[in-house]
């Protein structure tokens, strides 16, 4: 998680603009506009933030402490840890707030009986900041899972990844030509079938076992329905 770390100190010192309003990137990220005013405090967008920006985005998308800690005592208990790691969710119970999980940050160390992290919405101004705390202020800790690694490509995976444009369609002409020189099937009656399209003008008959482009298609469905 120490991307994640990385992204939030990165951050310190944004504050609200104007301050005491609430109105700041983060939250104007996670609601795709901007708000203003007392209904959206952003300690928890700021966390958001912080982990979509350091590319491992968190699975409950909320702005709210408690329903983030909800869903992963339900979906996720396993990442609700007991000694936590610089990069780690934080939860805070702080005093004098009516919930127990009123605040959040994302932490960089803990140290004795006190953590230090990076916050969102604190401190008189709504800033981010780096605030020390009792360690006895903390809810929860939330390690969130690693995002699972990519799988790796073949060689001829990454062999077609670094084709230009240019080079994939001279193999895809370079398979048609190979493709016109098939002869017909003869597990079915292709010659006939072949003979009748060619007869009713669907086609012209050369090329049968090359490719078709959707536009050749199209041209010859349309003239088989005027035929019919």
């Amino acid at each position: 998680m120490v991307d994640v770390l990385k992204t939030a100190i990165a951050e310190i010192g944004t504050i609200e603009d104007p301050r005491g309003s609430n109105r700041v990137k983060y939250n104007a990220w996670y609601y795709e506009k901007d708000v203003s005013g007392s209904a959206y405090p952003w300690c928890m967008a700021f966390v958001q933030w912080c982990f979509f920006k350091a590319g491992r985005p968190l699975p409950f998308r909320t702005a709210s402490c408690g329903a983030l800690l909800r869903w992963y005592k339900e979906q996720d208990r396993e990442c609700i840890v007991k000694e936590p790691k610089p990069g780690d969710i934080v939860i805070f119970d702080l005093p004098d707030y009516p919930t127990k999980h009123d605040h959040c940050g994302i932490l960089e160390c803990r140290i004795g009986d006190y953590v230090t992290t990076i916050d969102g919405n604190t401190g008189n101004d709504g800033a981010v900041m780096r605030r020390t705390r009792p360690e006895k202020q903390v809810y929860a800790y939330i390690r969130p899972r690693e995002p699972a690694p990519a799988p790796e490509l073949s060689e001829v995976d990454r062999w077609i990844a670094e084709l230009t444009p240019e080079q994939a369609y001279k193999i895809v002409s370079k398979a048609q030509l190979f493709m016109a020189t098939l002869p017909l099937p003869t597990s079915w009656n292709s010659a006939e079938q072949l003979a009748e399209a060619k007869a009713l003008g669907i086609t012209d008959g050369t090329r049968p076992m090359d490719l078709c482009t959707r536009l050749e298609a199209s041209v010859m469905a349309a003239r088989a329905a005027h035929k019919g």
